[in-house]
C-alpha cells in the first residue's frame, strides 16, 4: 500500500486530492486502518498514513461533512494513527457536520471497539488541546 502511493509521490500525484465525498487519500487511509472484521489495526495503513503527511498532505483536510482525517481515526479509536495526526498538526477541537469534535467520537466508540486502547485516545487529544466534556456536553 505505502510503496504504490510513494510510487505515485514520487510521479507527481496530488497527495490531497478528492473523492466525490472531499475525501483525501490520508483520510480514508486513517479510517481504513481499522481491521472491523478483525478489529485489529493495520500497520499499512500506518505507514501510509505516515508517508502522505511527510510528502504534506493536508492534515485539517475536511470532507462533506466536515470531517478531518482525525475524526475517522477517532472513531476507530485508533491510538496509532491519532498520534501521527495530532503530531503532525491535526486541530484536536475541530467540529463537524454534528458538531463533534475527535474526543466525542472516542467516546461514543469505545463499548464496540475491543482492540481499542480508549484512555490513550483520550490522554493523547487531551495533551494536545483538546476541550475537556462534561456529561451535559455528551452528544446524543
Amino acid at each position: 500500500l505505502a510503496e504504490l502511493a510513494a510510487f505515485y509521490v514520487q510521479h507527481g500525484a496530488l497527495v490531497d486530492s478528492v473523492n466525490a465525498h472531499l475525501e483525501t487519500p490520508l483520510a480514508l487511509a486513517a479510517y481504513w486502518a481499522l481491521r472491523f472484521r478483525e478489529q485489529e489495526y493495520s500497520a499499512p495503513h500506518h505507514r501510509l498514513c505516515r508517508l502522505l503527511l511527510a510528502a504534506k498532505a493536508q492534515v485539517n483536510a475536511r470532507d462533506d461533512d466536515f470531517k478531518a482525517p482525525l475524526h475517522k481515526a477517532a472513531w476507530n479509536c485508533d491510538q496509532a494513527a491519532m498520534r501521527l495526526l495530532l503530531e503532525a498538526g491535526a486541530e484536536a477541537n475541530l467540529l463537524d457536520v454534528n458538531g463533534c469534535a475527535a474526543i466525542q467520537y472516542v467516546l461514543k466508540v469505545t463499548p464496540v471497539r475491543p482492540a481499542a486502547r480508549p484512555h490513550l485516545c483520550y490522554q493523547l487529544l487531551l495533551n494536545h488541546g483538546a476541550a475537556r466534556i462534561y456529561p451535559p456536553q455528551f452528544h446524543k
